[in-house]
């Protein structure tokens, strides 16, 4: 008498697909459908977070519109807090600017220090690399640039 179980059956079959025994095929499919997720999805969520962030209202009048919501501001209030968040925002900006001013001053001075270490072919590669970084940069924050442009060495870096 053979117990029914033991017998091996045509659905134990890896999904009756003996092509897909192989472990390794179904870990590339795998990776393959990601990397193409992420080959598609990378651009497309970037073009929509830049396209939300061009809609979006500038700080000063986001925070207007919470604070008459939640702190249900009078006009005279309102005629007194705007001027305050138009100088907050103001500061804000600035306080940015200043802070890629003082980071790329420093990435220069970088630069320079590691120049002083590289041969000859190592500092023009060096170089490349500089100005890729800052196209980069500067493409990110969607603005034209000039990879060649040096600032003078008293002068900080503008952004």
């Amino acid at each position: 008498m053979t117990i029914s179980c033991l017998k091996k059956q045509p659905w134990h079959r890896s999904w009756t697909n003996p092509e897909m025994n192989q472990p390794w095929k179904v870990v590339l499919a795998f990776v393959g459908v990601f990397v193409a997720g992420a080959i598609c999805g990378g651009p497309l969520a970037g073009w929509m977070w830049a396209r939300q962030q061009a809609h979006r209202p500038a700080f000063a009048e986001r925070t207007m519109h919470r604070f008459e919501r939640e702190l249900k501001l009078t006009e005279t209030q309102k005629e007194r807090v705007l001027p305050i968040l138009l100088r907050a925002q103001q500061e804000w900006r600035q306080a940015r600017q200043d802070n890629v001013k003082v980071l790329t001053a420093v990435i220069d001075r970088m630069h320079t220090d590691l120049s002083a270490e590289l041969a000859p072919e190592q500092q023009a590669r060096l170089e490349e690399m500089r100005k890729e970084f800052r196209a980069r940069a500067e493409r990110f924050r969607g603005r034209p640039t000039d990879p060649d442009r040096r600032p003078p060495a008293n002068e900080p870096a503008k952004s």
